[in-house]
C-alpha cells in the first residue's frame, strides 16, 4: 500500500490549543532521564517564531508534570537562547533560521519539533508534525533520536511515521 503525506499542511493554524494538546503529549512520552539538568529541574520548552504559540503552551503546560518534572516555556528569538533547553519548537522562521540552528546543534540532545516543514526530519530535526487525510498525525526521526540518545516511547513510535536521515 501506497501512503501519500502531505507534509507541507499545516497541523492547525499556528498557536492553537490542539497543537499545544499534541506537543504537550510527545513531550510526555520522552524519557527525559538522559538529558544534562538537575533532578529538579524543569523541562524547558522554547518556542521560536510565535510568540502566541508559547503563551498558549505555557498555559497548557501549567500545572502538569513530566516524571515528576514541572515544564517551563520560554518565547525564543535568537540561536543564542536555545541553549539550555530541552524541547524547541521552530513555529514562523525562515527555512534558513531553522537550517542554521539544525547545522549549529547538530549534537545537542534537544527535541526539535516543526509544524509541517517540509524534509525537517531528512534535515536532521527529530520530530515533525502535519495533517494526513485531516487528522493530526507526525513524523519522527528515529535514527536521529537514537544517535543523539533522545529515547521516545514506543507507545508514540507505533503512531508515527518513521523517518531515516542517517
Amino acid at each position: 500500500m501506497l501512503l501519500l503525506l502531505n507534509c507541507h499542511q499545516p497541523l492547525l493554524a499556528q498557536g492553537t490549543q490542539a497543537h499545544a494538546d499534541l506537543l504537550l503529549g510527545i513531550i510526555k512520552f520522552t524519557d527525559w532521564s538522559g538529558f544534562e539538568m538537575s533532578s529538579e529541574a524543569p523541562i524547558r520548552i522554547g518556542v521560536w517564531g510565535d510568540a502566541g504559540f508559547a503563551d498558549i503552551l505555557s498555559s497548557t503546560v501549567r500545572g502538569q508534570q513530566v516524571y515528576h518534572r514541572a515544564m517551563e516555556v520560554v518565547a525564543v528569538d535568537a540561536l543564542e537562547q536555545t541553549r539550555g533547553l530541552q524541547v524547541l519548537f521552530f513555529g514562523s522562521l525562515q527555512q534558513a533560521q531553522v537550517d542554521h540552528w539544525l547545522a549549529e546543534r547538530q549534537s545537542s540532545r534537544v527535541l526539535t519539533v516543526a509544524n509541517a516543514r517540509a524534509d525537517f526530519c531528512q534535515d536532521g530535526g527529530l520530530v515533525n508534525i502535519f495533517v494526513s487525510q485531516g487528522a493530526p498525525a507526525f513524523q519522527i526521526n528515529y535514527s536521529r533520536c537514537v544517535s543523539l540518545g533522545v529515547k521516545i516511547s514506543p507507545q508514540v513510535l507505533t503512531k508515527a511515521v518513521i523517518v531515516n536521515s542517517e
